[in-house]
């Protein structure tokens, strides 16, 4: 770790290499745009952060510690910053804990290492030199183990948990009342349309709260009987949305927020679907017998069925995709987006007229 073992050339090639290769893997499983930044931005930011750990550690320690180990490190330390900028928002508490117990670290290793003392007066600039680049490497190793368990945990918490979460600020309601007309809430549907939604990109929270507002307006139009919240996690790149019928959530996945709105919009009202399917069952199932043979109720005895026997896609994704459950929700999610703009269009040409 602390001596040469590649040429300058090697080294830079090695470096160059394998930090493409975990950009890749970062980019797909768990990069996150900055809300303040923007995609493209945030896309610098991180290759900025890239570029600079690398060009401060060939300038501190090119001379005397070039290998593999030293380039695993510097990358794994670039990540890692951005990994605690990007995600401190989800996981800011345990973050600074990690963060914490590095810092401590380092201030013990540091001082083992300053307050040694010095066997020769004669070579204090030597041996101050020495400690000094022993004391870069030391920082530099801790706070690139510092950036690989910020990953770890990232990793583990996105790719198999699913669970960093962003929740709206916008409450759902339980009553859907005149108040949530569309015609009500209009400043608020009037940011669906491309040209302001795009102004949005990376701000997920303000997108979050539109998403919310459009799922209390449509709750009032399907008669919900419960709040439904509206999440964002940080999902597998296949799942755009899913709706959680057990806590009355409709989950979407941050990585859709910035295509075009009527693409989230769709997804969005497809779970609204969903959630009125669920109400539709349950109506249903507190019916006696007889009452449940009842023409009107035939559609409910498919959707109770298709739940009870829920075909997730995994193994057989023509047998999810031609559910009655889901084909039903896809129409609507159409249907119900159409109407929305053009709703927002008749809106705009109104305005446009003179009284």
């Amino acid at each position: 770790m602390r001596r040469n073992t590649m040429s300058l050339v090697k080294y830079n090639i090695f470096t160059g290499i394998w930090t493409l290769a975990f950009f890749a893997f970062y980019r797909y499983y768990m990069f996150i745009s900055l809300r303040e930044l923007g995609l493209v931005r945030s896309n610098l930011l991180l290759a900025a952060i890239l570029i600079a750990v690398y060009l401060i550690n060939i300038l501190i320690s090119g001379r005397y510690a070039r290998n593999k180990v030293s380039a695993v490190l510097v990358i794994a330390l670039s990540f890692g910053i951005y990994t605690f900028i990007g995600y401190k928002v989800f996981l800011g508490e345990l973050f600074l804990k990690i963060v914490m117990a590095a810092a401590v670290l380092m201030v013990i290793c540091l001082g083992a290492i300053f307050f040694k003392r010095m066997p020769n007066r004669k070579s204090h600039r030597r041996i101050i030199r020495n400690r000094l680049r022993m004391g870069y490497l030391t920082v530099r190793d801790i706070a690139a183990g510092c950036g690989i368990v910020l990953i770890a945990v990232v990793f583990v918490q996105v790719v198999l948990f699913g669970s960093v979460l962003r929740a709206s600020s916008v409450k759902p309601t339980k009553l859907y009342g005149d108040e949530y007309a569309m015609e009500k809430n209009m400043d608020t549907f009037l940011l669906l349309q491309d040209e302001e939604w795009k102004k949005l990109d990376g701000d997920y929270q303000k997108k979050l709260d539109i998403l919310q507002t459009v799922v209390n307006c449509e709750g009032r139009y399907l008669s919900f009987n419960r709040p439904i919240n509206v999440v964002a996690e940080y999902l597998g790149s296949s799942t755009w949305a899913y709706y959680s019928d057990n806590d009355g959530r409709i989950v979407v996945n941050e990585r859709i927020l910035d295509r075009p709105s009527e693409d989230v919009l769709k997804s969005v009202l497809h779970e609204c679907y969903h959630c009125a399917q669920h109400q539709y069952v349950e109506i249903y199932k507190s019916l006696d017998g007889s009452d449940q043979e009842n023409f009107f109720m035939m559609e409910a005895a498919t959707y109770a069925d298709e739940i009870e026997n829920y075909a997730d896609g995994t193994k057989d994704y023509h047998e999810y995709y031609s559910q009655r459950l889901e084909a039903d929700a896809r129409a609507y999610g159409i249907t119900s987006t159409t109407v929305i703009f053009s709703r927002i269009e008749e809106y705009l040409k109104a305005q446009e007229q003179p009284d």
